[in-house]
């Protein structure tokens, strides 16, 4: 029987954390900042120096200029940072729409009465379902139209319009109750509008060229609360369809 592979989605969600840590604490590092700076424009210091001419033969107004030109550079530098932070938090979001995205598929193949659930009566088309033949093929075919048509809908949408229509109560997904109390406390009112607004960082990163994360520890944040997320989930899954995920978690838990 197919299985929710939890683990992997986490270790990869984790792995995103750590490479951005690594990049962030790697540029903090003057060597690394003069390495990247060295390359990338030749500075008004760099043509001066060519000429054997020192920066205190400068008059003051060319050495402010001068000293400009090397701050700005540094703080374009500096940015990289926040452009690590919040290209791994867009990783991140790709990571959990994966998920959810392979649970789905792992319900219609466990569970095939979830298809029609989920199809849409303009996607009933008998001149396929005739051309098709083969039942096997016809459940293929509308799955990949429902994973598909699900992919493209909106945060919101994928909670409110399919998960609830295959009997889930959502807000079960968002109850940390199955995690110690500071956790619980860290995460409260963390629910589907936080969900979504995290979604809609996303979309200003990707569309709008925005940094709405600022830290590692923002980033860190909606790690850990994906995991959490796609930890209930898959509880939530066990309890409504009986099928595991690879995290073994205990079986008390998981019917709690």
């Amino acid at each position: 029987m197919s299985e929710i592979q939890l683990t992997s989605f986490i270790k990869d969600s984790a792995s995103v954390c750590s490479f951005a840590e690594d990049v962030v604490s790697l540029l903090k590092q003057d060597q690394i900042k003069s390495a990247i700076l060295r390359p990338k424009i030749l500075t008004l210091w760099d043509l001066l120096s060519e000429f054997n001419i020192n920066k205190e033969q400068l008059s003051e107004d060319k050495q402010k200029k001068l000293d400009d030109i090397i701050e700005g550079q540094l703080a374009e530098v500096d940015e990289y940072s926040l452009i690590i932070l919040n290209q791994s938090h867009q990783i991140l979001c790709s990571l959990f729409e994966t998920f959810l995205i392979r649970m789905l598929a792992t319900i219609f193949d466990t569970k095939v009465v979830t298809i029609m659930n989920l199809a849409e009566q303009k996607e009933i088309k008998l001149e396929e379902i005739i051309k098709l033949g083969d039942y096997e093929k016809i459940l293929a075919y509308f799955k990949v139209k429902i994973l598909k048509r699900f992919s493209g809908v909106s945060t919101k949408d994928q909670f409110e319009k399919y998960f609830e229509k295959l009997g889930f109560d959502i807000q079960r997904f968002f109850d940390m109750s199955h995690f110690k109390p500071k956790v619980q406390e860290k995460f409260k009112g963390w629910d589907l509008d936080k969900l979504i607004s995290i979604f809609n960082e996303r979309h200003a990163i990707v569309h709008d060229g925005e940094h709405p994360l600022n830290s590692l520890n923002d980033l860190f944040n909606r790690h850990d609360f994906f995991s959490k997320l796609m930890t209930n989930i898959s509880i939530e899954i066990y309890n409504k369809f009986n099928i595991k995920n690879n995290l073994d978690l205990p079986e008390a838990l998981q019917q709690g």
